[in-house]
């Protein structure tokens, strides 16, 4: 089933709508989520999307990361938890821009989902 294929961009998608609605408020977390819609448009582009903006949610986390490790730093406050976990953050949205190199999603948004 497909929607488990796409499940870790779906999970990656849901934590940086998290970050968003902490931070920047609610609409561009709405934002974030109503992109998730594009999932259901069966083109091989559609792919290429989410590759690209996946590798945009990575660099913002790690401006993000860098930017609270300072923070924590300047306070004088411990920061090494912070940092394991946008590091495993950042680790875990670039493995899924890879995930979608996957031969039956790929497979799924070039022939319309067919052979699934």
């Amino acid at each position: 089933m497909i929607v488990l294929r796409l499940l870790p961009v779906i999970l990656s998608t849901l934590l940086f709508a998290a970050h968003l609605m902490r931070f920047n408020g609610l609409p561009w977390a709405i934002v974030v989520i109503t992109l998730l819609l594009t999932l259901f448009i069966r083109k091989s582009w559609i792919i290429r999307l989410w590759q690209i903006l996946l590798a945009l949610a990575a660099l913002k986390w790690v401006i993000i990361a860098i930017e609270l490790i300072h923070m924590r730093i300047a306070f004088d406050l411990p920061y090494l938890r912070l940092a394991v976990i946008l590091v495993a953050v950042i680790i875990f949205n670039v493995f899924t821009i890879f995930w979608l190199q996957n031969r039956k999603i790929q497979s799924f948004y070039r022939n319309g989902g067919e052979e699934l």
